[in-house]
């Protein structure tokens, strides 16, 4: 009895594997990227906390009005010391930019919810 592979049983399971690879790639590839955009949950929540206390601290230019929607700049934030610059995203260590945004809005409930935007638009 002969121990070991046949090249038939070699070229068949290198065939699968490739087959295999050639199908999961992409999906890895473009799970990885879209990963790399993404600003990671503590980063976020450390912004919308910052937020809070900062949209607290001036109600009068942000009411508590059911379905009002108001911007702020994380430049703003910067500036009033909510939060230091540069503002790094802990796991990715990338920079935050100062242009983006919170998107501050107000449910039917009278509470804030806080959104991290590119752009802003109310």
């Amino acid at each position: 009895m002969k121990k070991g592979f046949t090249l038939v049983e070699i070229i068949a399971v290198i065939t699968v594997m490739s087959i295999l690879l050639v199908i999961i790639t992409p999906y890895i590839l473009n799970t990885v990227n879209n990963k790399k955009g993404e600003i990671s949950n503590e980063a976020k929540q450390i912004i919308y906390d910052a937020t809070d206390l900062y949209v607290k601290e001036n109600q009068d230019n942000y009411p508590t009005v059911a379905n009002s929607i108001y911007c702020i700049k994380l430049e703003t934030l910067v500036k009033n010391g909510k939060l230091e610059a540069p503002i790094k995203d802990m796991k990715s260590d990338k920079e935050i930019p100062l242009t983006n945004m919170i998107k501050v809005t107000i449910d039917d409930y009278n509470q804030y919810n806080y959104e991290l935007v590119n752009k802003c638009e109310e």
